[in-house]
């Protein structure tokens, strides 16, 4: 059909990547399935799939003919499988929407039929099954990418699902599988409210397992409460919540879903999200990161399918029914008394339906006997400490202990003090007391007996500057200092108990810089990977951007837009979360300036043409160049120094360069469409002094040739290369110029690894390019060391995800990384200022106050970076506000009054006591109310605090951020550039 091997791919008949088959009602369609008040039943056997493999069983919103009639251009429907969707917007998808995904095609290494285009199918998707035989989840995902998931395992019963007879379900034998979909009304039109799960193994029926978290309720079914309450504990995106929750899930199974099956490995995360501690940067302790007991190594492709080329997965008797119909022989379990106050309907007589036979891949798995009784949670005892009983008094939760008791001395709060076959130590810390939950486990939990012990509680505050309370730690604890500002009752260091939470902003703080909210217990996780969830929910068209992750977070999605002044392929930025806008112009944006500005906003409007002076007096009087009239910077502890002076800067980020057409964006032509020297006259007309200027490292090191016709504008460089071969670096050498002719510095950026990918977690993708930023590096160093207006590097650009700091683990310890590649280039060029940005995670983050990429510098009070060249490093956080990504402080009832505090515990803190801070991205649209809040507070917060920046972008057609200029390229953002007139960039002499 489309010229490649499609069973050699999807196919599931041979040893394939991703196996996927569909279930048709008859020869030109999808089978429909509509499960609101009913219940979907089906046999497993998962006892060959080891770690890294997933089967999955799931249902998404695909149209019931494949698309065949809604797009003309389709001719093959569902008889050929087309019309694939799901939440993940799959980007593998040969035909979307009747057209070939050939835009921007990249081929996969490892299968020369497979590959990723431009565009996306997004639907609405309900996993009912995804396993192994070490873990096991279902999910709804109403068109969010990260979900609302059940993982057993994830929600703190460590012997609910797994191999054995110790497990109260063993994944050794074939398990009967039954999901519910409860309605409020209990009918098949209400919304659904509550996604039920029961096991029958033995002849006999298992309840799930209840949720044993503190500040999730202890139930054992998936509602709307619990999955708001599980993203607030586990300190991931809510975008499940955004994007509609149950009822959006609900409307989707009432207006009918395909039945999918697959088998597949994981070449984006390894399937860690389902068997092992993912994101794998977190502690196994924190709450929610644990998933199962598959090591953090296991799950890479390449060995799952050399270790396990005959792993097989075996589905039969699936079938649908009234609620209670289809395990008929088997009594279902009684409803836990903690389940929402949702009527459960008696069960109907009415039989299941049967899915066809034509259904079943394999023949039904017959039912075994199990080797335990399936109402008992484990048959020995655990080795290890395991979580209080279920039926424990819900009043009084206990969070996870850590994977082993103390084998010595006394035990810690929360730990295994006793039980048949325990050997470790009996004695609890002071103030705890040894409490017997069964006679398999005991554990050491707060004293209810004897005279209270005096002073503040674990994780309470006990010092910092502003701080007026008590400083008195109860007895066993200690009072930490963490930084000036915030000092916390804690154990002490050689004490196993859970590490405390890390420092977050408190609204109500009685200081001035950011005061934790103290935890009462060590339940408030560090926070995942920041969000980067789209506003608006996906829509079933072909989106932008591929995605690189069952469990990321999601990025927006649009549909394609054919450009009419700009070049035959639109041009792409390579960011993540900020992609470019096709170049059409949007409809034309109101610019007026924003009612709430900054008070000390210039009264008169930014300049709205190029002029020969700055249109705003500068701060500082330029500084005295030296008698050779080179530039020389200085990284000082108190700011920057330009020959010896106080130097601030004022820039933004003008990218292109690192994108598919490696030039510069804008160039062109056609009535859309500038020139370099107009962007740096008019930077410099509204006191901009800098510009950052994204690269590809890709491009860098082939240094590749350039298409003329994407950069048409440039006349003088086209005649300059008349009948020769325009280079990558020839472009460089150019823009760098035209802004020295202007006086701008500039900073190069090490945007991405290829102009045709986004942005990387890590320096590297794999072991073939693990030094390429540093090699690329080698290269433009020695070209621009003697050019005197680039005076800096930005070694990486936004580290996120896997990337940590001070880890000990140098396959993603970007703080290591940074000073080898700063190494390098010192070596060459001392002069240059090295930019080091954050990661979007650090050891110590608490879930309420997430970062972004590259944002969070929170473990340099730990891991300070030393440069050989003293006097050269400068930090470089990135921080976006509402526009770019929606996070739980842009909520708060003091919002934006509480950001100054959120900025300080993110990177504010090393400004002046580690080293000097210069932003390397912020902005956004400014149209919205609160964007314009967020910007207007930023650039006031830069001001109060002396902070250098570059805004991003210049260009316009960053997709959600947009530009300094409108979507024509020649007309000034004014109530932007008003808004940045605040700030006083230094003349370059």
């Amino acid at each position: 059909m489309d010229g490649a091997d499609y069973t050699g791919t999807y196919g599931p008949l041979q040893h394939q990547r991703w196996p996927r088959v569909y279930l048709l009602e008859d020869d030109n369609n999808y089978k429909l399935f509509k499960l609101l008040n009913q219940e979907f039943t089906f046999d497993v056997d998962a006892s060959q799939l080891p770690c890294g493999l997933n089967d999955a069983l799931y249902f998404v919103q695909m149209d019931k003919d494949g698309g065949k009639s809604k797009f003309s251009t389709n001719k093959a429907g569902a008889a050929y499988g087309t019309g694939y969707c799901d939440a993940q917007c799959p980007h593998d998808i040969k035909f979307i929407s009747g057209e070939a995904n050939v835009k921007n095609w990249v081929p996969s290494k490892g299968d020369p039929n497979g590959g990723t285009g431009q565009h996306g199918s997004c639907c609405a998707e309900m996993d009912i099954w995804e396993s192994n035989s070490v873990g096991q989840a279902y999910t709804s995902h109403p068109c969010d990418k990260d979900g609302c998931d059940f993982n057993p395992y994830r929600m703190n019963n460590h012997t609910f699902y797994g191999p054995g007879s110790n497990f109260a379900v063993d994944s050794t034998k074939p398990i009967t599988v039954v999901t519910q979909f409860i309605t409020d009304d209990n009918t098949a039109n209400g919304n659904l409210v509550e996604i039920k799960r029961f096991y029958v193994q033995n002849g006999k029926a298992i309840d799930n397992s209840a949720i044993n978290w503190s500040g999730i309720d202890p139930i054992n079914s998936l509602t709307d409460k619990v999955c708001d309450q599980a993203k607030v504990v586990f300190g991931d995106p809510n975008d499940h919540s955004k994007k509609g929750g149950l009822k959006a899930m609900g409307d989707a199974l009432k207006k009918g879903v395909v039945l999918t099956m697959s088998l597949w490995v994981d070449y984006a995360a390894n399937c860690l999200w389902l068997d092992s501690t993912y994101p794998t940067t977190k502690d196994a302790s924190v709450p929610g990161a644990d998933r199962g007991t598959c090591a953090k190594t296991s799950g890479v492709p390449a060995d799952v399918l050399a270790q396990s080329p005959d792993a097989t997965v075996k589905y039969g008797n699936i079938r649908v029914g009234d609620l209670g119909s289809t395990t008929a022989a088997v009594k279902p379990p009684s409803p836990s008394t903690s389940t929402p106050s949702v009527s459960t309907p008696v069960p109907s007589s009415a039989p299941a339906t049967p899915v066809p036979s034509s259904a079943t891949p394999t023949d039904a798995p017959s039912v075994s006997p199990t080797d335990t009784p399936s109402n008992s949670p484990t048959d020995a005892p655990s080795s290890s400490p395991t979580d209080a009983p279920l039926s424990s008094p819900s009043s009084n939760p206990t969070p996870a202990p850590s994977p082993s008791s103390p084998s010595s001395g006394t035990v810690p709060m929360y730990y295994q003090c006793g039980g048949n076959n325990y050997n470790g130590p009996t004695q609890c810390t002071k103030g705890f007391e040894c409490h017997m939950w069964s006679e398999w486990y005991s554990q050491c939990v707060p004293s209810t007996t004897g005279a209270a012990s005096t002073g503040l509680k674990a994780y309470e505050q006990c010092g910092g500057k502003g701080y007026t309370g008590s400083t008195q730690c109860q007895d066993g604890l200690e009072c930490h200092v963490w930084n000036d500002w915030y000092s916390q009752c804690v154990y002490p260091s050689n004490d196993p108990s859970p590490a405390p939470s890390s420092i977050a902003p408190s609204s109500n703080s009685p200081t001035d810089a950011p005061s934790d909210r103290p935890t009462d217990a060590p339940s408030d996780s560090p926070t995942g990977a920041p969000s980067d969830s789209p506003t608006d929910a996906p829509s079933d068209s072909p989106t932008d951007a591929p995605s690189d992750s069952p469990t990321e977070n999601p990025e927006p999605t649009t549909a394609p837009v054919d450009p009419t002044s700009a070049p035959s392929e639109t041009p792409q930025s390579t960011k993540r979360t900020r992609k470019p806008s096709p170049s059409t112009p949007s409809p034309s944006q109101s610019t007026t300036a924003p009612s709430d500005a900054p008070s000390d906003a210039p009264t008169t409007a930014p300049t709205t043409a190029p002029t020969d002076v700055p249109t705003d007096a500068p701060s500082s009087s330029p500084s005295t160049p030296p008698a050779d009239g080179s530039l020389a910077f200085e990284a000082k502890l108190d700011g920057i120094y330009l020959n010896g002076s106080p130097f601030l800067f004022k820039g933004a980020n003008y990218f292109g360069l690192e994108s598919d057409i490696s030039v510069p964006h804008g160039l062109w032509g056609g009535g859309q469409s500038t020139t370099i020297a107009k962007i740096a006259a008019l930077l410099k007309s509204n006191g901009f002094n800098s510009v950052r200027l994204p690269f590809a490292v890709d491009a860098a090191l082939s240094n590749k040739a350039i298409d003329p016709s994407k950069i048409v504008n440039e006349v003088a460089l086209l005649k300059q290369f008349s009948g020769k071969t325009l280079s990558y670096v020839d472009v460089m050498d150019y823009t760098i110029k035209t802004f020295a002719d202007n006086k701008i510095v500039v900073l190069l950026d090490a945007h991405v690894l290829t102009g045709y990918s986004g942005i990387t977690d890590l320096w590297y993708s794999s072991s073939a390019d693990k030094d390429n930023f540093e090699n690329a590096w080698k290269i433009v160093a020695k070209r621009y060391k003697n050019t005197w207006n680039v005076i800096a590097a930005d070694l990486k650009n936004e580290p996120h995800g896997s990337a940590t700091w001070g880890s000990g683990n140098s396959a993603t310890n970007w703080n290591q990384q940074a000073l080898k590649i700063a190494t390098t280039i010192q070596a060459i060029v001392p002069r240059w200022l090295i930019f080091v940005e954050g990661i979007s995670q650090s050891s110590r983050d608490q879930a309420a106050y997430p970062s972004l990429w590259g944002g969070n510098l929170m473990d340099v009070q730990r891991a300070p970076i030393t440069l050989p060249v003293a006097n050269r490093l400068v930090y470089s956080p990135h921080v976006y506000g509402p526009d770019v990504s929606s996070q739980p402080y842009f909520s708060a009832s003091n919002y934006p009054d509480n950001m100054p505090n959120v900025w300080d515990l993110h990177f504010g803190f090393v400004n002046k006591k580690y080293g000097p801070l210069v932003v390397g991205e912020w902005g956004g649209k400014y149209l919205s109310t609160n964007d314009i809040k967020w910007q207007n507070k930023f650039s006031s917060y830069l001001k109060t605090n002396n902070i250098g920046s570059f805004y991003w972008s210049f260009d316009p057609n960053s997709g959600d951020t947009q530009g300094l200029l409108q979507d024509d390229w020649n007309t000034p953002r004014s109530d932007k550039l008003t808004m940045l007139a605040v700030l006083k960039g230094t003349p370059i002499p």
